[in-house]
């Protein structure tokens, strides 16, 4: 029956310490040589294409924070717009009062107005005309 159990692993023999020549250690190591699928390796890692792809990128984030900051701008015209649709005049009765009211004269309204129809007709007659162009010259093709 002794037979029939397993056999624990024979304990580890020990390792022969490594001998490290520390007197090397900061010197060039000028044995290894750079091979041309190495230098090709690194060119695109770090090179030019790696430096164009950053600049891509760095493009790309500055345009996402204009169109970003962009549709806050014109949000906030709106919401302002669409406001002054909503509360009472700003006169003299409600002056004062707990009540909100507008708070740009109808000079200023107007002034708001015809910037948001100018942005949205400019917007409209430019991605409009570049649409019928383009459906213009396929249809000359």
């Amino acid at each position: 029956m002794p037979d029939d159990q397993p056999q624990p692993p024979p304990p580890p023999r020990p390792q022969p310490p490594i001998e490290v020549d520390l007197d090397l250690v900061g010197l060039e190591a000028s044995g290894l040589g750079e091979d041309q699928q190495s230098r090709k390796e690194r060119k695109q890692l770090f090179g030019e294409p790696k430096r164009q792809e950053q600049f891509r990128q760095v493009l790309h984030v500055c345009r996402l924070t204009v169109l970003a900051v962009g549709l806050i701008v014109i949000l906030s015209i709106f919401i302002v717009r669409g406001l002054h649709l909503i509360l009472p005049e700003n006169n003299t009765a409600n002056a004062g009062k707990w009540i909100p009211h507008g708070w740009l004269t109808t000079v200023q309204l107007d002034s708001l107005d015809k910037f948001i129809f100018g942005a949205i007709i400019a917007f409209v007659a430019e991605y409009g005309g570049r649409a019928l162009l383009t459906e213009f010259r396929r249809g000359s093709h």
